[in-house]
């Protein structure tokens, strides 16, 4: 009997070392979102991904409040410009009505029309940080901006230069051509734009950038040696600091763990092997990247058009291709 005994206390000895041992790799991989990815347990592979969107969410909805306060943009500028420059490199296109009604808030001042004459022309996408941001947001930036010089009038105030932000932000999303092609579709279908003068002015100008080659994108800035952060401290918090170091540590940091993550999920991505051994993972890390709006993953994903959820796509099947949730 005391042998049975001893043989039990034994098994459960070592059920609750197997059990602890679990324990302590589950919290392992809980504490990092792209493992959970990698885990091949179905559960973990949807909080992992959720995390990461989750935290991206967040980090907008929480940008946005800050563009929204319309003290802050008296108080604390410079916090309301990184935290518009931020929405633009994070694609947050649900921030591009908000930006659109920001054209004219400048880096240092708000912008007028007397500062645009003599021809001493300045960049509004250097000028103006909602111009930069709504160009890097891309389509979903159209139609607000649209809507914005439509509404353009003789009384509206600032309007020649409200009328340029818009046209160039159009031309850097499209191209001076497409953004023609793009102004002369919006007059053949909107009556108001078709009897707009300011509209029209967007034939001239398309036509003057026409031959212009299109300037790198603003959002790969040179790298700054930068003092030590203070890791503690929320990223957002330290953009609203009113500090310039720390608001500069703050867009650097929340940028950062976006790029870092961007990395390791094509890391997945590539991974030929994983594809066989590991498919729910890959589909999982495809359609994050898609939420991510990661554009330097779209060179990999589109070589996987054919990758499905269970197995890849032929022609011989009526299935959707997994990847293309992610695009």
């Amino acid at each position: 009997m005391s042998k049975i005994v001893g043989g039990l206390g034994g098994l459960i000895v070592v059920c609750f070392l197997v059990l602890w041992t679990s324990m302590g790799q589950s919290q392992e991989i809980s504490k990092d979102p792209v493992e959970k990815i990698l885990s091949g347990d179905a559960r973990l592979i949807e909080e992992g991904e959720k995390e990461i969107t989750s935290n991206r969410s967040q980090q907008i909805k929480r940008l946005l409040d800050i563009v929204k306060d319309t003290a802050l943009r008296t108080k604390n500028r410079p916090a309301v410009v990184a935290a518009i420059e931020l929405l633009g490199e994070l694609r947050a296109d649900e921030s591009a009505p908000e930006l659109a009604q920001m054209l004219l808030f400048g880096n240092a001042k708000d912008i007028h029309d007397q500062e645009d004459i003599h021809g001493k022309l300045y960049s509004p996408d250097k000028a103006a940080p909602a111009v930069a941001a709504l160009i890097n947001i891309g389509i979903a930036s159209l139609k607000p901006v649209t809507e914005q010089l439509v509404a353009i009038t003789e009384e509206t105030k600032d309007k020649d230069s409200l009328c340029r932000h818009c046209f160039w932000v159009i031309k850097g999303v499209l191209g001076p051509q497409l953004g023609k092609a793009y102004l002369t579709q919006l007059c053949e279908k909107d009556e108001r734009a078709a009897k707009s003068k300011f509209v029209k002015g967007g034939f001239h100008f398309m036509d003057v950038h026409m031959y212009e080659e299109r300037e790198p994108d603003e959002s790969k800035r040179s790298e700054r040696n930068e003092p030590k952060q203070e890791k503690n401290k929320d990223p957002v918090e330290k953009i609203l600091s009113g500090d310039t170091r720390l608001t500069e540590e703050g867009k650097k940091e929340i940028l950062s763990n976006r790029s870092q993550q961007i990395k390791r999920l094509l890391d997945i991505v590539k991974d030929t092997a994983l594809r066989t051994k590991n498919r729910p993972a890959v589909v999982a890390a495809i359609e994050v990247l898609g939420e991510l709006r990661a554009e330097e993953s779209a060179p990999e994903l589109a070589q996987m058009l054919l990758f499905g959820d269970e197995k890849d796509i032929s022609d011989d099947k009526g299935e959707d291709p997994a990847l293309l949730k992610g695009l």
